[in-house]
């Protein structure tokens, strides 16, 4: 069983996206944007889906991030249907 770090993928000051190898299972880290109806965001939720999900697409991790947003209750109950999802671009990524 080995677990660490892919080489290179560690910075100082920032996040680590990192892969997890476990038996070989892959598991990655992906940010998540949750926003309100107008499109502003709300909260960056960093999600991890677990070794059930072989080949998770992006629509996994944003159903999970609308999980923890209503877990955190993010927004009012009667709010909640109207936040919108999109997977996370880093600011400098777009450069």
């Amino acid at each position: 069983m080995f677990c660490g770090l892919d080489a290179g993928e560690y910075s100082w000051g920032r996040r680590a996206y990192f892969i997890l190898y476990l038996e070989g299972i892959v598991m990655t880290e992906r940010k998540v944007d949750v926003m309100d109806r107008a499109g502003k965001v709300l909260h960056t939720y960093p999600i991890t889906l677990g070794a059930t999900a072989s080949s998770p697409r992006d629509a996994d991790y944003e159903k999970a991030a609308l999980t923890a947003a209503k877990t955190a209750k993010l927004v009012p109950d009667a709010d909640f249907a109207s936040l919108k999802t999109r997977m996370h671009v880093a600011a400098n990524a777009a450069a």
